[in-house]
């Protein structure tokens, strides 16, 4: 029986948990655990989330999946068509880098006026978000950008969405910003499959977008003394299934050792900086974040993806896929540009454009996650 009451059989309970294909293998929870989903939904979205005027298919989707389990035993075509319809209207989980970089692109082609109102827009809604002062003439002018600029970006999300949730892979604050400052509320959290999957989220009414908000309540977190985040809770697994000695390695006295690196701050919002695993220590003895820089990369319009690489060499080197319509002399300023901002030891010394990374050819996840080690192993370090 499953924590909301329904029946399942222990084969269903098999296929449900072996159809994990991000970490490939089986993750076990006990008997009657509550699930994470079914607190972030009612937590973060709040009662009011359920619109009584949509379609009552789209509101039992809803209800699927903040019951959480019983949304995979539906078949994945059906899931899919209902997400589908799902996603345009009220609630969007989709990778959104590439949308910010067309939005921009073809902000690029409009005339100087609109792309001077958007700019204005864009600094008016960075400054509220950041709870920062507006001044008047900013004031005075907000109806009107909100009328010819907010509405019209969110009307390219389906004109209903309530919020867009990220938590798949690193944000760079930059481009949380930027869609905080056009009117799509986003909210960042973090989670691993083997811990509910949710560990923490911003809530909708406090958002950092610089962090991954505070744990969801019944979740206790702690940062180790070289940075890594461990947590412990109901929502932790009992272990993996078969694999005594994996298990082991993640789970020591009840606390499960997530590999990724994080700081709390003074209100206990949690902040990833980095995996453990990806840490670069050049030949020098500097330690590099390669997560940070990736993320500024990817943050420019003229880059799609990017991987730094480095180990045990005098400066990085970045593998970089062009956003569609960029060519190297675009890539190339977005680099120079990057470069300004970063530490010497930070900056990339050389780099390479490659093919992009997709789940078919093996170095993207199906959540997409690149495969860093793959990418390099394919690729090979930069000339």
């Amino acid at each position: 029986m499953l924590s909301n009451g329904r029946n399942v059989s222990p084969e269903w309970i098999e296929t449900a948990l072996t159809a994990d294909a991000r970490i490939g293998r089986a993750i076990v929870v006990g008997h009657g655990r509550p699930y994470p989903i079914a607190i972030v939904c009612p937590s973060l979205l709040g009662r009011g989330w359920f619109d009584r005027s949509a379609p009552a298919s789209r509101n039992a989707l809803l209800a699927d999946l903040c019951e959480a389990l019983p949304a995979y035993a539906r078949p994945r075509a059906m899931l899919m068509t209902d997400a589908e319809a799902l996603v345009r209207d009220d609630l969007l989980t989709a990778n959104q880098r590439p949308r910010r970089g067309r939005i921009l692109a073809q902000l690029g082609r409009e005339p100087a006026w609109k792309q001077a109102l958007f700019a204005r827009a864009l600094a008016v809604g960075t400054a509220r978000a950041q709870r920062e002062p507006i001044g008047l003439l900013d004031r005075l002018l907000d109806p009107l950008l909100e009328r010819l600029v907010r509405r019209k970006v969110q009307a390219r999300f389906g004109g209903r969405l309530r919020a867009a949730i990220s938590g798949g892979a690193r944000l760079e604050p930059e481009t949380g910003l930027f869609y905080l400052a056009l009117g799509i509320r986003l909210l960042q959290g973090y989670g691993q499959t083997e811990a509910g999957p949710v560990i923490s989220a911003n809530p909708p009414d406090a958002i950092r977008i610089e962090t991954v908000g505070p744990p969801l309540e019944g979740v206790a977190l702690r940062i180790a003394e070289d940075g890594e985040i461990l947590v412990q809770g109901e929502l932790v697994m009992d272990g993996y299934w078969g694999q005594p000695e994996e298990t082991a390695a993640v789970l020591h006295d009840g606390w499960l050792h997530t590999g990724d690196i994080g700081v709390l701050d003074a209100d206990g919002y949690l902040r990833i900086t980095d995996r453990k695993k990806d840490m670069i220590v050049l030949s020098g003895g500097e330690n590099v974040s390669p997560a940070r820089i990736e993320g500024l990369l990817v943050g420019e319009p003229a880059i799609a993806q990017a991987v730094v690489t480095g180990e045990g060499q005098a400066g990085l080197a970045a593998l970089l896929v062009a956003a569609e319509g960029s060519d190297a002399a675009a890539v190339a300023a977005a680099l120079a540009r990057v470069n300004a901002r970063l530490a010497v030891t930070e900056r990339i010394r050389r780099h390479r454009l490659v093919p992009p990374f997709t789940v078919e050819n093996g170095l993207l996840t199906a959540t997409q996650k690149v495969r860093r080690h793959l990418v390099a192993q394919a690729h090979g370090e930069a000339p």
